[in-house]
């Protein structure tokens, strides 16, 4: 046939949920918000995949891909901005995309396409999930690289006009993906490779001063300068050694992929593999201030991983981890490796550059002042740190106003206050910095986590559920988002829930500063749900952890008066009026009310108010 061709590609195509719909009751509004998300948004990232719009029609559109990584790339990317645009509309309002994404035969026919390729992609949509993605077995099989989402086997699918059975996956961008139980173990070393590629994203992403160097406006502080050296293979085997070569590159690819990072490229780094130098020495000659070390070591069904940031000009150490693991449950240990040493880096280096910028306190920038400030977020929760922390980002956000990691810190010290101090903070303001944090930063899991934290502050849970359930999606081993998602649970009346996802957050990060929030939820839900007994030892965990929290002891003191152990529970209702000046069990009930109104969740406080009143807290 004269001017057709017949190619391999990878076909997108999407349509937007509810349209005729929202056409029915707004028509001109919807059909210009329509063409905005075409313009604005879905063109230019089919462009930036390397990839073509065929057609578009009222409610979806069509595109061609060169590979099957760049169309799940484009879509991933899509779906996570239209969701940030539409999320703060109300849920009948939002423009909600489905796509569905394979890789076949086409048949070209001047600007149009037909054929099997697009046939399938066109039956795979109906299967994505709202603010999602269905893909086809032929596309996971072809995609190498880590996207950051959850694959989850949807098993053959038998679609119309399709003689034989479709292996169908699903990306669920909008809720919790597959649960972990569902994963198999595998006995590999890539699950190894790509926790500590994950290690180095996080560690920029929360060292987030360090990644903030656009190309105007820019703060006055030198960028985040880094090599990782070629980690060593302690047993000298040949696949081992191997093993330790590709992850050195990973990581160094991970780390150099953000703007304002200034990382030795792997193949400079391995011309210092198997020499005895003095890593000050490395330093001065690469210009870098950390140098990343470590070492992998397989000991029969265990693995050891060993890793430590050096400070090229000292010399110093200033971080070393160590963790062992049964190499026969990689796939599970892959998150708890990940977050460990990414929280431990975190800490270390924001508190280091923190340091630096103290000492230069008549030329202050936004990027040194923010680390400041994430330096005292990093420490147990109080008042006090949550008070210091927000008069320097305010500084840092005069200095540079669209500083998305300050914006979200910023936002932190209001509503993480008012959920664990008061209750009584405005929180308009930080709602509006969330905003305008997602707007800069689409893929920020950490704004995500925080807008989830702000919206159960503020009552709204089931806004809080949507953005904790959308930072798990973007990484199932985040552990802040289960601790969030687990508290909400509470707050809509299902403590029951909330168990097994603090138990999670505890699990990904046992030595988190923060850890204690985990240990008080857990024991609050037993508490809610009349298990008395098992809400001891986690709530006398979390004031063990931090005794700063007058909820923490208040709780306390409910489940002592309710196991009969009175003596103590009068001792941690004197810390909690200590806390809290002045505490009744009207104040407690105003406070626990600000969170929801629930019929299931006020039933459920009723019992553990009735533990404080055997306490002996007064009425009013």
């Amino acid at each position: 046939m004269a001017g057709t061709e017949r190619r391999l590609a990878a076909i997108m195509l999407a349509d937007i949920a509810g349209y005729s719909a929202l056409m029915e009751r707004d028509e001109a509004r919807t059909f210009s918000r329509v063409r905005a998300l075409r313009e604005q948004l879905v063109n230019p990232k089919v462009a930036e995949f390397g990839g073509r719009v065929i057609k578009t029609t009222g409610d979806g559109f069509l595109a061609e891909f060169p590979s099957a990584t760049a169309a799940l790339g484009c879509g991933v990317a899509i779906q996570r901005a239209n969701f940030s645009q539409e999320a703060t509309k109300d849920e009948p309002e939002r423009l909600r995309l489905g796509i569905g994404i394979n890789l076949g035969d086409i048949i070209s026919d001047g600007d149009d396409v037909s054929g099997d390729g697009v046939n399938i992609a066109a039956r795979l949509e109906p299967l994505a999930p709202l603010d999602g993605i269905c893909v086809s077995g032929a596309v996971r099989d072809q995609v190498r690289e880590d996207l950051g989402v959850v694959l989850e086997d949807l098993g053959e699918q038998q679609v119309k006009n399709i003689s034989r059975p479709i292996r169908a996956y699903r990306i669920n961008l909008a809720n919790v993906p597959v649960p972990k139980t569902a994963r198999k173990a595998q006995t590999s070393w890539r699950p190894w490779i790509a926790a500590a590629a994950s290690v180095a994203l996080v560690v920029l992403l929360v060292a987030g001063g360090l990644l903030y160097w656009r190309a105007t406006d820019r703060p006055k502080s030198r960028p985040f300068s880094l090599v990782v050296l070629p980690l060593q293979s302690a047993s000298h085997d040949a696949d081992q050694d191997a093993f330790a070569d590709v992850l050195t590159a990973d990581l160094t690819n991970a780390l150099g992929q953000f703007p304002g990072s200034f990382v030795i490229s792997s193949g400079t780094a391995l011309t210092y593999k198997g020499k005895s130098i003095d890593v000050r020495q490395i330093g001065r000659e690469l210009g870098v201030r950390y140098a990343l070390e470590g070492s992998v070591q397989k000991l029969g069904n265990n693995v050891r991983v060993d890793a430590q940031l050096i400070n090229t000009e000292t010399g110093g150490q200033m971080w070393a981890e160590q963790f062992n693991g049964d190499i026969t449950r990689l796939a599970d240990l892959h998150d708890e490796v990940k977050w460990r040493f990414a929280r431990s880096l975190d800490i270390v280096i924001a508190a280091e550059e923190g340091r630096r910028s103290q000492q230069q306190p008549d030329n202050p920038d936004a990027v040194g002042l923010y680390l400041q400030a994430h330096a005292i977020l990093n420490r147990p929760l109080s008042v006090q740190g949550f008070a210091d922390a927000r008069k320097l980002l305010d500084q840092a956000l005069d200095i540079s106003p669209d500083y998305p990691q300050a914006l979200v810190d910023r936002a932190w010290t209001d509503s993480g206050e008012d959920m664990f101090f008061h209750g009584t903070i405005p929180l308009d303001k930080a709602e509006q910095r969330l905003a305008r944090a997602r707007e800069l930063a689409p893929d920020d899991i950490w704004a995500r986590h925080h807008t989830s934290t702000l919206y159960l502050a503020k009552g709204d849970n089931d806004r809080a559920a949507f953005f904790a359930e959308q930072a798990i999606a973007i990484d199932p081993s985040f552990p802040y988002a289960y601790n969030i998602l687990g508290l909400t649970r509470i707050a809509q009346g299902r403590a029951i829930e909330t168990i097994p996802l603090l138990q999670t957050a505890i699990r990904l990060g046992p030595r988190d500063p923060f850890v204690d929030t985990s240990y008080r939820g857990l024991g609050y839900a037993y508490l809610l749900l009349g298990r008395d007994e098992e809400a001891v030892p986690w709530l006398e965990k979390a004031v063990a952890t931090n005794d700063k929290v007058w909820t923490y002891h208040k709780d306390l003191a409910s489940a002592y008066a309710l196991t009969s152990r009175l003596d103590a529970a009068h001792k941690e209702l004197e810390a909690a009026i200590l806390l809290f000046p002045g505490l009744t069990i009207a104040k407690v009930i105003a406070f626990q009310r600000h969170f929801s109104t629930n019929d299931v969740y006020l039933k459920q406080i009723d019992h553990a108010n009735a533990g404080l009143k055997l306490a002996g807290l007064p009425e009013n």
